[in-house]
């Protein structure tokens, strides 16, 4: 099928695939073929064709290892298909030309300027590309915490139940220490979904806020735009938060009932799967770990009753390899504590 009239050949390449198109040149461009080479490099590479003008479209199996292949061959399927002796111009679309938007006769100092384009204005260099950005990979950025004696919190007991004392509320103690001792590097918050006071951790409050940048009422209590502790009623954003902080290569606690962290199961499954994953990649550096607290337990039922029982979280937890996850059940309050440092 040899062409009659002059014609304009447009080839637009991509990161797998070429597309072209032949227009003729009439009164105005009438597109005479269409087609493109699919999955260049890949296996099942294939130059699929349409030509509106006859009803004629097909698909043809092509062997192209790489784009210079797969350009060889789209040339000499055009040549025997159509013929080149009639096509006037060859366009190829450049996708940032900058003050380059018209159509322009290719020059060597046009190569050099689109290259200069791309290479010195477009592309970003050093840590400002995605995939090298720290942020992306928080372990390069992330510094260890500045951790009080654990034993500092210890409850003198001078005979057997002298004392009552409760083990959530020294390690609140402890966490409000982690908070000022790390003030300044702004790396430790906590998560929680409106439980921090409940799970009796609010000793926090004594340094930090409760984090809001909506208005504030009369009646709110620790609450400010620079709060460290992020408080929700809903246990997929404080999951959503804390990956996030840590990604970014902070530290953070979550503390939640034992009876609603299963809303995060997926999530915590996922992340367990990233963990497992980014340890066997040379350049990824490892992150802080994700903590949970877990509170109002199925054995220990005030007043919630058989609302608030249900033990299997751990379940979940116990399923996962020893190198991604630790489980630990203090039996009492300096436990809790030393296991808050590990």
């Amino acid at each position: 099928m040899g062409l009659s009239k002059q014609s304009v050949l447009t080839i637009n390449g991509g990161s797998s695939s070429i597309k072209f198109a032949l227009y003729l040149i009439e009164a105005s461009l009438a597109r005479k073929l269409t087609g493109k080479i699919n999955r260049i490099g890949i296996s099942g590479t294939q130059l699929i064709f349409s030509d509106p003008s006859r009803g004629q479209q097909g698909t043809i199996d092509v062997e192209a290892t790489d784009h210079n292949s797969a350009v060889d061959y789209l040339i000499d399927w055009l040549e025997e298909r159509i013929g080149f002796a009639q096509v006037t111009a060859v366009g190829h679309r450049v996708v940032h030309g900058m003050k380059h938007s018209d159509p322009e006769l290719v020059s060597q100092a046009l190569l050099d300027e689109l290259h200069r384009i791309s290479s010195a204005e477009l592309a970003p260099k050093g840590e400002w590309r995605m995939g090298a950005n720290p942020h992306a990979n928080g372990g390069k950025l992330m510094r260890d915490l500045r951790m009080p004696d654990f034993r500092d919190y210890a409850v003198k007991v001078p005979s057997p139940g002298e004392v009552k004392a409760e083990a959530t509320r020294a390690q609140g103690e402890f966490m409000r220490d982690v908070m000022k001792l790390n003030a300044e590097a702004h790396n430790f918050r906590i998560f929680s979904p409106d439980e921090t006071a409940s799970n009796r951790w609010g000793a926090v409050f004594e340094v930090t806020n409760r984090c809001s940048t909506a208005d504030i009422l009369p009646g709110d209590e620790h609450i400010a735009p620079d709060g460290w502790v992020m408080e929700m009623l809903s246990e997929h954003q404080c999951q959503g938060w804390l990956k996030g902080y840590l990604l970014t290569g902070r530290h953070g606690f979550f503390s939640c009932y034992e009876a609603f962290i299963h809303i995060v199961d997926s999530m915590f499954n996922q992340h367990a799967k990233w963990l497992d994953v980014a340890r066997d990649i040379p350049w990824r550096r490892p992150i802080a770990s994700l903590n949970y607290l877990l509170s109002s337990h199925v054995w220990r039922q005030d007043h919630n009753g058989f609302s608030h029982q249900d033990p299997g979280f751990i379940d979940l937890a116990v399923n996962k390899e020893a190198e991604i996850v630790r489980i630990y059940l203090p039996v009492k309050k300096l436990i809790r504590i030393e296991i808050s440092t590990c």
